[in-house]
């Protein structure tokens, strides 16, 4: 099972030649619901699909470029609203995702294109995730703050 991860995730933040306009940050819904399912089938794997999900993701999230970013994050999204497990795991490495846009200045880890739409993208997910999750999941309301608060960041 682990081993179908790396490749899906490859796959699903490439970005085809022929992409353009949203097309080109949206990842096809089929990877999407290959995801799903992987979550789902490993679901008793006390959330070890999940991890491994978002490490993969995570690792493609360092990388500079700005539209593999933007797809990682569609991803990331997508999951989260779909699994407690994926949640978890999400809540917990909220720094990754912050840091995507450098909203935690934590180094040089800016991607080299798209950075205005990947902060606005993290700053939407964040706002909305604490809306409706910030109960069950503290961090997401802590993140929530921080970029209020702290850095002054329209939400």
């Amino acid at each position: 099972l682990m081993s179908v991860v790396p490749n899906l995730v490859s796959k699903a933040v490439h970005v085809p030649k022929e992409s353009n306009g949203s097309q080109f940050f949206t990842v096809e819904r089929s990877f999407l619901s290959q995801f799903k399912k992987l979550l789902r089938d490993g679901s008793n794997e006390n959330g070890g699909t999940a991890e491994e999900i978002f490490r993969y993701l995570s690792i493609e999230l360092k990388k500079k470029n700005g539209v593999v970013r933007m797809r990682v994050l569609d991803i990331i999204d997508y999951l989260f609203t779909r699994s407690c497990t994926f949640r978890n795991t999400v809540s917990n490495n909220l720094k990754i995702i912050a840091n995507a846009a450098d909203l935690m200045k934590l180094g040089s880890s800016v991607a080299t294109s798209h950075v205005e739409d990947i902060k606005t993208k993290i700053i939407e997910m964040v706002e909305l995730w604490d809306h409706f999750y910030s109960r069950s999941y503290p961090s997401l309301h802590v993140m929530a703050r921080y970029l209020r608060e702290t850095l002054k960041l329209k939400m």
